[in-house]
């Protein structure tokens, strides 16, 4: 009885010690440790020379993404000139998101690769204003693209290209691998990961202490 219980409060400890270094691992991720996804040709919002640069990594047809989006336009008007915001693709859709075990979302990787598609246009940000809004059917992807004067013969093409559905799969490959992304959405300001629909104040804590950091570097 005696081994049975020392056998088991060694287990309790194990189990807190795991759960411990676990939790001390999220608080490193989340807002402490920073971690860069910035690769070069990110769809962009913002102005390139911006000094804090948020990447955000998403699905078009999540309803917390869509929330959170609302949060980023609110950050882009609050810090004019000051953030500029990458996107990479996460579609929760197995059709072009090879960690997926199951499916979740029917139309993402279709509206992640219009988005692509309209980028090439020059319209990447009107585009996925709408995207946000939930309209992500076949028939609403290609309204979209009337509406907003695109070429419609090329984003046509675009929409069948298979190279562009093979890059989405492999960002989403990549993303997985290196930046251990499992769900969506999650966002990085100057590398500091913050997880889901977060607030604006979130946004601001990391936001202003990049800035507090440039400003406190010399100049040369």
């Amino acid at each position: 009885t005696v081994m049975f219980a020392t056998a088991a409060v060694a287990s309790i400890v194990s189990m807190r010690r795991t759960s411990q270094k676990a939790h001390e691992a999220a608080e490193e991720r989340e807002g402490q440790a920073r971690f860069d996804l910035v690769v070069p040709g990110l769809p962009m919002i913002g102005p390139a020379d911006a000094p804090v640069t948020i990447v955000e990594i998403s699905d078009f047809e999540c309803p917390f993404c869509q929330r959170a989006a609302g949060t980023i336009e609110e950050v882009l008007q609050l810090y004019p000139g000051k953030v500029r915001v990458l996107f990479r693709n996460f579609p929760l859709d197995k059709k072009c998101n090879p960690l997926l075990k199951e499916q979740i979302h029917e139309h993402a990787c279709a509206a992640a690769q219009a988005a692509l598609c309209a980028n090439k246009q020059g319209k990447f940000e009107p585009y996925i204003k709408r995207l946000w809004t939930g309209a992500t059917s076949p028939s609403e992807l290609d309204d979209h693209a009337r509406e907003l004067g695109l070429n419609i013969a090329d984003f046509a093409a675009c929409m069948k290209d298979r190279a562009v559905t093979s890059v989405i799969a492999i960002e989403v490959f990549n993303l997985g691998q290196t930046g251990n992304i499992t769900g969506v959405p999650i966002f990085f300001v100057n590398g500091w990961r913050l997880s889901g629909a977060r607030s604006l104040a979130d946004f601001r804590l990391l936001i202003d202490r990049a800035l507090s950091e440039r400003s406190a570097v010399p100049s040369v």
